[in-house]
């Protein structure tokens, strides 16, 4: 009737799973969030070149 003293020290896989799938969904917004704001970059850049030859 001695209490169980299962420490476990890992992840599980399901947990690892989870985990996955949350940087799964995150990650490509972030990368298409830097695309644009790098097209924006690029857009002003271009429009201050246009300018600076009038």
């Amino acid at each position: 009737m001695g209490i169980s003293n299962n420490t476990s020290k890992g992840y599980t896989l399901l947990e690892v799973m989870i985990v996955l799938s949350i940087f799964a969904l995150i990650v490509p917004a972030m990368f298409s969030m830097y695309f644009v704001s790098l097209r924006a970059q690029k857009k002003v850049l271009v429009l201050k070149r246009y300018k600076a030859q009038w």
